[in-house]
């Protein structure tokens, strides 16, 4: 059965990446898996004479897919192909508040959803299968002992109520994900933030799955999602770049009035510095050039006057528009969704789908 995947979009912008070889997205969206009775075609196996082969879960699973991006490129646009709205407000709040976002992207806007994305630098994939006991489905390296800020877990019209984060202690940040099965037969995603704390001592006798939830799960926070058979979740980041004026890129000819003016401007400012002489700017290729690298009158001083006249009725070049990068906070999702991947800052995007293979579809049905 020939499937028809809207993912190839992101593989072709994938296919320049070092990691072109492994499918970006290949069947990111299992639209058609719950009508198709080879289950090879819902997620592509690793070459079989290689000896690295694996076992599709025989039930219902879900494809967790970790797309790892630069850090330094928006991703407002692919947002905006998402539905949002299927989280509750207080909740999509609640999330926003602490630097999580939660969205849906259906078959229709999958397309929108890929193109508007940026190219990624590493891609992975990880099956899990429908259980009780949450699982890991993103983890920090161990957070550092000087790490401290606050999780947000007000509930309106409850008082606010916050708690510290402490690193140390082995502790990580994770996000936990099941997969329930409703009265009427579709598939729920359940995702819970975690601070994961090993504790040193059992008194008790625990399994490893009880050790899994050790320290803080902040059920507070659990956002339940039914997904329909051609819907992703989309989780990430929420970090939006708000659009700004900069000045026009420096090209061909300019007049010395125009230069005259934003050198002074310039002097007059002390906002327009370098982004090295300020860790919160945004990379030098987001903001475009500053007044100071203008050149230097191209015309020759002997042409300044004639320049001068001749752009007196011209007006200035207008001001484009463009995303900006505003400093990021440090909160539970910038902690858990960022890191480095050979010296580059990235940010990491989850795109989850849940699978019926036909076989389970029988056997429910059958009971």
């Amino acid at each position: 059965m020939q499937h028809n995947d809207p993912t190839s979009t992101f593989r072709r912008k994938a296919a320049g990446c070092r990691v072109a070889g492994v499918a970006l997205l290949a069947a990111l969206l299992v639209l058609t898996g719950c009508n198709s009775t080879d289950q090879t075609q819902d997620v592509p196996l690793p070459d079989l004479a290689g000896g690295d082969a694996r076992r599709l879960p025989e039930g219902v699973y879900a494809v967790i897919r970790q797309a790892t991006i630069p850090l330094d490129q928006p991703t407002d646009d692919a947002w905006a192909a998402t539905d949002e709205t299927v989280v509750p407000l207080l909740m999509r709040g609640a999330w926003r508040g602490n630097g999580l976002r939660l969205g849906v992207v259906g078959r229709d806007r999958f397309e929108a959803y890929t193109d508007a994305m940026p190219a990624p630098v590493a891609l992975s994939e990880t099956l899990i299968n429908r259980s009780a006991h949450p699982i890991p489905v993103l983890e920090t390296p161990r957070l550092s002992s000087d790490l401290l800020f606050e999780i947000d877990l007000t509930r309106p019209p409850m008082p606010r109520h916050a708690e510290d984060i402490v690193g140390g202690k082995n502790s990580t940040l994770r996000l936990l994900a099941r997969i329930e099965t409703e009265e009427d037969g579709r598939h729920t995603l359940v995702l819970t933030p975690h601070h994961h704390i090993p504790s040193p001592y059992d008194l008790i006798p625990r399994s490893p799955l009880e050790k899994e939830l050790d320290g803080r799960v902040f059920s507070e926070l659990t956002v339940r999602l039914t997904l329909d058979p051609d819907q992703v979740a989309v989780v990430g980041l929420h970090w939006p770049w708000p659009v700004q004026e900069v000045f026009p890129e420096a090209s061909g000819r300019l007049d010395n009035k125009a230069v005259g003016d934003r050198r002074e401007e310039n002097r007059a400012s002390p906002q327009f510095v370098h982004a090295a002489d300020d860790p919160a700017a945004p990379p030098p290729h987001i903001v475009g050039p500053r007044p100071a690298d203008l050149p230097n009158n191209p015309a020759g001083d002997e042409d300044a006057e004639a320049n001068d006249k001749d752009n007196d009725d011209e007006d200035d070049p207008a001001p484009r528009t463009q995303r900006v990068a505003p400093p990021l906070p440090t909160h539970f999702g910038s902690t858990l969704f960022t890191g480095t991947r050979i010296r580059q800052p990235v940010r990491h995007v989850l795109l989850i789908s849940i699978v019926e293979p036909k076989s389970a579809e029988k056997d429910e049905t059958a009971e």
